[in-house]
């Protein structure tokens, strides 16, 4: 019987898979012999950890841009007994694709969990336009003596807002993440991945000029940027998809300082 991968070692892969992938900002081609030499780590671990194994899986899985096997992997997860490690790595994989459907139906069920990774959840609840979740989720955390740092603070008060200005516009927050996951659907035709942890949002409430932005950052140069909204627009032209007030963009950070 070979000797499984010692826990620390299969840590060390999880997040190396992910700064690669966060680091380049795409998917594309990251399958090498790191790569093949980490997923034979993986089955090894699952002769005495099926759960962190299949957690590694997914994230070599992402690197590779093989949404199915991603997929199939939390499934594993959850299969053994883990439904919130199970959500979380959905949430996080989706949520970075541009599956904005699925990341709603991740948060929906985090919600309903234990929330100590809570301001994690909030992050990158918005890459699902779940701005009326973000609420309850973290009114529920303050009740319970939680507390949020500033960056979740402030998108809890633009969740509020975006509610506020939704119910004016009549659109609901499911039309929001369909104009998302057509954006989701660009982002992957490039193999690309978000720069950052969620889309810039901007909102106005005001009764007379109600309106929600989200802007995606993307680790490309201004022109491709542009190219990517143009396909965008595209896509969604006379598909009634894109609600009046609502606008979703792509912003290329390639020689651009982000704070």
């Amino acid at each position: 019987m070979v000797a499984p991968v010692p826990q620390t070692v299969a840590h060390q892969i999880e997040v190396e898979a992910l700064q690669r992938l966060f680091k380049g900002g795409t998917w594309d081609g990251l399958k090498d012999e790191w790569w093949y030499e980490s997923l034979a780590a993986a089955d090894k671990l699952a002769q005495v950890d099926a759960v962190t194994a299949s957690s590694i899986k997914v994230s070599l899985y992402m690197l590779a841009g093989e949404f199915d096997n991603v997929e199939y992997w939390i499934g594993n997860i959850r299969k053994n007994g883990q439904p919130e490690r199970a959500a979380l790595s959905a949430l996080h994989s989706n949520a970075n694709f541009g599956f904005a459907a699925k990341t709603r139906k991740a948060f929906a069920e985090l919600t309903d969990l234990p929330r100590d990774k809570l301001p994690f959840i909030l992050v990158v609840g918005l890459c699902g336009a779940c701005f009326s979740g973000i609420e309850t989720a973290a009114s529920a955390w303050r009740n319970a003596g939680g507390t949020l740092d500033e960056e979740n603070t402030m998108i809890v008060e633009l969740s509020k807002l975006a509610t506020k200005a939704l119910s004016q516009l009549a659109v609901t927050e499911d039309q929001v993440a369909q104009v998302l996951d057509a954006a989701g659907n660009v982002l992957r035709a490039h193999k690309l991945v978000w720069a950052g942890r969620h889309p810039e949002l901007a909102v106005s409430a005001a009764s007379d000029d109600s309106y929600v932005s989200l802007r995606y950052l993307v680790p490309v140069s201004a022109s491709i940027a542009a190219g990517m909204n143009w396909e965008l627009a595209e896509a969604l032209a006379g598909s009634e998809l894109m609600p009046a007030g609502v606008s979703v963009s792509f912003f290329g950070t390639d020689g651009v300082a982000v704070a």
